[in-house]
């Protein structure tokens, strides 16, 4: 049952990265088709062992072929979505763990200097939204990079205050800054468990 939940609940989670994104910026006015389909791109650390990771990028993949499938079975409102609607989801998968300057290149590579049509090579299509990525380290240079090209970006775990900025006006995030309040909360949980001694290693940049 537990496992059911998290399966549920991780398909729920691809779906509010959808509500959360805008229409396709492929839509000119003139390809339609576009609008029947969404697409979205996973930024996640995958090569480094990161079990989550894989997690995530299964649920989104399944959430997906279930959404396209009208299969309720996990989530029922998949099976709710009226049969002559042609709304579809993809989703791409790329790999973050060789850091930002790489996450960056491959980026820029496959959805600013293509110069492919969306409407006309859909297989080629750019995303609607950026899920990810997982770490504030390549999230604060890939947001900027994404938010000058008009992508929108929602991670679930990079919390680096540095994200609040105006810069990143194309970003957010499923959960609290680390500037609001999570210090102060830690700090009253290692109360709550009677510690009077606690060490913290910082690093003065974007962590992971």
């Amino acid at each position: 049952v537990r496992a059911r939940k998290m399966r549920r609940h991780a398909l729920l989670g691809v779906l509010a990265a959808i509500s959360c994104a805008r229409p396709t910026t492929a839509w000119d006015g003139k390809c339609w088709k576009c609008w029947e389909s969404f697409r979205a791109s996973l930024w996640l650390p995958f090569s480094e062992g990161d079990i989550q990771s894989r997690q995530w990028a299964v649920a989104a993949k399944m959430a997906a072929d279930q959404f396209n499938a009208r299969n309720g079975s996990i989530v029922a409102e998949f099976a709710e979505v009226p049969p002559a609607c042609p709304f579809v989801l993809s989703v791409d998968v790329w790999d973050t763990s060789q850091g930002p300057t790489v996450a960056i290149k491959d980026f820029t590579e496959a959805y600013i200097s293509s110069g492919f049509d969306d409407c006309f090579y859909p297989n080629f299509r750019k995303p609607a939204v950026i899920v990810g990525p997982k770490f504030s380290s390549v999230a604060v240079p890939l947001s900027i990079v994404a938010g000058a090209n008009s992508f929108d970006m929602i991670s679930p775990s990079a919390t680096s205050p540095v994200l609040d900025e105006a810069v990143h006006s194309n970003f957010v995030r499923t959960i609290p800054s680390d500037g609001d309040g999570f210090a102060e909360a830690f700090c009253d949980w290692c109360r709550d468990q009677g510690w009077t001694t606690v060490g913290i290693i910082a690093k003065s940049d974007s962590f992971r």
